[in-house]
């Protein structure tokens, strides 16, 4: 009987350990894909910014076309960021890594997006620790985490419903845990081990891109993401993040 045991928890490993293999292959060739779509866009892009400053600087502050001219400008500023992003994602960034607040990142995110949620007939409701610890990290990309996952539980609720955010501490301040939960129609049970899959997904507009470049950057914090699903009755997306490495930081300092 325990050798019937072992060999089954040998077979689980194994699993798992090649489960994690390919997953980390996919994430690498995503990554790969990140970065050659940012260099290869970055170059018409900087032609076009240029193109539009000359054209700014050449037009009267009362010219009726100025102000298409500057729309102009700002979208493309925002795609630089985009593409900014994408080379992050595509590269180890630990040297971008700085003392982060959560709480924060998250009042950030929510102020950008409850408006438009809201107007869907979505609740967002926040239940945020006061006493969160900080943790080294990259505000943009675990800001693009929450963004994602917020926006994914919006979109699975049909009607009225609630997207919750919480936060909380564990082993005396040494994690960090982010809780987002929807009440939406869930995940059916066969697609619950590919919604990290790059370019999964299930959503006619959806890229596939969300969950597996939130994994990513998730794992480039030394963190884990884990899923809960009920079909019918929602999702609850759990992510850990460790704060030892900023502990012994600011031992080493004193």
């Amino acid at each position: 009987m325990e050798r019937v045991i072992e060999i089954n928890r040998d077979i689980t490993e194994r699993k798992y350990l090649e489960m994690q293999l390919i997953q980390a292959s996919k994430m690498a060739a995503l990554g790969e894909l990140a970065g050659g779509l940012a260099h290869q866009l970055n170059n018409p892009l900087v032609g076009v910014q240029n193109f539009v400053q000359l054209l700014l600087s050449r037009m009267a502050p009362d010219d009726p076309n100025r102000k298409l001219a500057e729309t102009i400008e700002r979208a493309g500023k925002e795609c630089v960021k985009i593409i900014r992003n994408l080379l992050k994602f595509s590269r180890d960034s630990h040297h971008d890594f700085t003392e982060v607040d959560i709480n924060r990142i998250i009042q950030d995110v929510l102020s950008l997006m409850e408006k438009q949620i809201t107007l869907k007939g979505v609740k967002i409701e926040k239940a945020l620790s006061p006493n969160i610890p900080l943790f080294r990290g990259n505000e943009t990309q675990l800001a693009q985490v929450m963004m994602n996952i917020i926006q994914n539980g919006a979109q699975a609720i049909d009607g009225s419903g609630t997207v919750t955010v919480k936060t909380r501490s564990l082993d005396t301040g040494e994690t960090v845990l982010v809780e987002i939960s929807d009440t939406g129609r869930g995940i059916p049970k066969e697609y619950r081990d590919r919604i990290f899959e790059p370019f999964f997904t299930t959503r006619e507009e959806g890229t596939g891109l969300g969950l597996s470049v939130a994994l990513g950057i998730i794992k480039n914090h030394g963190g884990r993401i884990a899923v809960e699903s009920q079909e019918r009755l929602g999702t609850t997306f759990t992510l850990s993040f460790p704060t030892a490495q900023t502990k012994e930081e600011t031992k080493s300092k004193k």
